[in-house]
């Protein structure tokens, strides 16, 4: 009798492992499904010509980017200056912030939108680079605020009487 009980609750142990396993791969499919949602809306916003988008690199990345990219600069260039980004001066990106936390991937939509433009893979890459300075520079004088750190940042307007 004793074998019985025993052989019940291992197969009862082994059930409840599976369980948890089930339980664990769904969400992790729900969590993956809802990450490719986002990326592939992102890559909607930012390349309406069907484009895959361009990340930003890191600083170590960068250094070295120049090297590897020099000869496709050179190609966009002879295109009799294809390559020219509308202005994004002082208030632009200011313009672009809302009260509630974006992400820097959300102001880099709006600036598209705001700007008119299907940007290159190049100008998504300078538009980018342009928009992390200025959100930099603004964080660091105060007069726009961030919640988060790192990749996780969120930029918004400091105080909703003064964006007016």
């Amino acid at each position: 009798m004793s074998n019985l009980k025993s052989a019940e609750q291992a197969i009862q142990a082994e059930l409840d492992h599976a369980r948890q396993g089930l339980a664990y791969y769904q969400s992790k499919v729900e969590a993956l499904e809802d990450a490719l949602a986002k990326v592939h809306s992102v890559q909607t916003v930012l390349n309406e010509d069907g484009n895959a988008p361009v990340a930003t690199k890191t600083r170590r990345s960068s250094a070295a980017a120049p090297k590897s990219q020099g000869k496709r600069r050179t190609q966009p260039a002879s295109a009799g200056g294809a390559d020219k980004l509308p202005s994004t001066g002082k208030d632009f990106w200011p313009s672009l912030l809302t009260d509630d936390p974006q992400s820097p991937a959300e102001i880099l939509s709006a600036a598209i939108k705001a700007l008119g433009i299907s940007p290159s893979a190049d100008q998504t890459k300078k538009l980018s680079q342009r928009q992390a300075n200025a959100l930099s520079v603004m964080a660091k004088s105060g007069d726009i605020s961030t919640v988060g750190d790192g990749r996780s940042r969120r930029y918004f307007r400091k105080d909703s009487s003064r964006a007016a």
